[in-house]
């Protein structure tokens, strides 16, 4: 078995990307920003790995086309909002992406791609169910997606986020993806996940947009009622 993860692993190295991100999302799809060198850099089996790039920058593509270009191993995503995770799910559905999403109440299943909660993450059944993989030496890389909410967590809200890092001691890749990680959080960030992201594995794009602005405007109370047009839309 471990030599068939060895092997999984050289494959991985061999695969033709651009290939494979045609044949997810049709003839002539071309890799955005700094999809490319992350990609490269995970089918390399680098570790750790941080990626910043902007909402809709196509995150999720880094782990869905090294698990759907093997046929065997599993990649586990740790996802902190529900709706995420059921977008994420069709969209994997629609991509021939085995999927599953963990529920300690249901049969341990295996799928290219595990999708869970960060509390579940950390239960102690879900810890037994990543032995049994990484024991059958399926477990490729465990992803944890808006990975920035960690820092968000606390004693008083979603405590137990503050745990995650222990999955970084199990020795497979890990992937952190974010939108909204500040270089000045990454040190916090690396501590809590016991981690050292390599100069190599760490990933950042612009993700200001420029098609966004703020204002403030003070008004009296008769003018409160007033309506301001605002591309397009009313606002009152």
């Amino acid at each position: 078995m471990q030599d068939a993860q060895l092997s999984r692993w050289k494959r991985l190295r061999g695969v033709d990307i651009h290939k494979e991100l045609e044949q997810m999302l049709g003839d002539g799809a071309q890799f955005r920003g700094l999809q490319e060198p992350a990609l490269q850099a995970i089918m390399k089996n680098k570790s750790p790995i941080l990626v910043i790039m902007g909402t809709g920058a196509g995150k999720s593509l880094l782990f869905m086309l090294p698990a759907r270009s093997m046929s065997t191993g599993t990649t586990v995503v740790v996802v902190p909002l529900v709706s995420l995770q059921g977008n994420l799910i069709q969209r994997c559905k629609a991509a021939s992406i085995s999927c599953i999403k963990w529920d300690s109440r249901q049969p341990a299943q295996v799928a290219q791609i595990v999708f869970v909660m960060p509390e579940s993450a950390v239960s102690k059944s879900f810890g037994t169910f990543l032995d049994r993989v990484q024991g059958l030496h399926q477990l490729d890389r465990i992803v944890i997606d808006e990975c920035h909410t960690i820092l968000d967590s606390g004693s008083e809200f979603r405590p137990k986020m503050q745990q995650l890092g222990e999955l970084s001691q199990r020795g497979v890749q890990m992937v952190f993806l974010t939108t909204t990680l500040r270089p000045s959080d990454e040190a916090e960030f690396c501590n809590i996940m016991k981690v050292a992201i390599p100069k190599d594995c760490n990933f950042h794009a612009c993700t200001s947009r420029a098609n966004i602005a703020y204002s403030v405007e003070e008004y009296d109370n008769e003018q409160t009622k007033a309506v301001k047009q605002i591309g397009g839309q009313e606002i009152r």
